[in-house]
């Protein structure tokens, strides 16, 4: 999770890593935790998946519905977004296309969601931390695009609401 402060522009990426399925629990709350601590912080996530597994989680956990419900109630589908509001000159609208059509770049350039899988199986046959962490550096890639994706979004409509202000403020 990116942790974006707007006043000073300094972010802040916490992995909340999990790796054991003991550990899981720990993670989660310390997700929850991190999320109340911006009691309203909306929560930018990149198509319907992240807020999916909030659901599952908070069920499994047996975090309060309201709970859980209050939280989602936060959550901005930043692809959504991109997809009702703009059309772009790319091939798809899937992160990697968009953020970088739009200037962003990942540290490791053959990164995907496929490759971190092999990372990942390759960590659980081998232990060797190398493959966990670049996992976590394409993870944290992966919320930055999205926040870059965000904050281009917002510049790009900015003018529109400054118009519609303007006629109706």
């Amino acid at each position: 999770m990116l942790v974006v402060n707007h006043r000073t522009g300094e972010t802040n990426f916490h992995a909340l890593l999990a790796e054991t399925h003991r550990e899981e629990r720990r993670a989660w709350n310390d997700f929850l935790d991190l999320v109340h601590a911006y009691p309203y912080a909306p929560v930018y996530h990149f198509c319907p998946y992240e807020a999916q597994t909030v659901r599952k989680l908070g069920q499994f956990y047996g975090t309060p519905h309201r709970h859980t419900e209050a939280l989602l109630d936060r959550f901005f589908d930043v692809h959504k977004c991109i997809t009702d509001g703009v059309t772009l000159p790319i091939e798809s609208y899937a992160l990697k296309h968009i953020a970088r059509w739009m200037g962003f770049n990942w540290r490791d350039e053959g990164a995907n969601g496929a490759q971190s899988i092999c990372w990942y199986n390759a960590w659980s046959e081998t232990g060797d931390r190398t493959y966990l962490d670049a996992i976590l550096r394409y993870n944290e890639d992966d919320c930055r695009a999205t926040y870059h994706i965000k904050d281009w979004l917002v510049r790009f409509a900015e003018p529109y609401w400054e118009r519609l202000y303007q006629t109706t403020g």
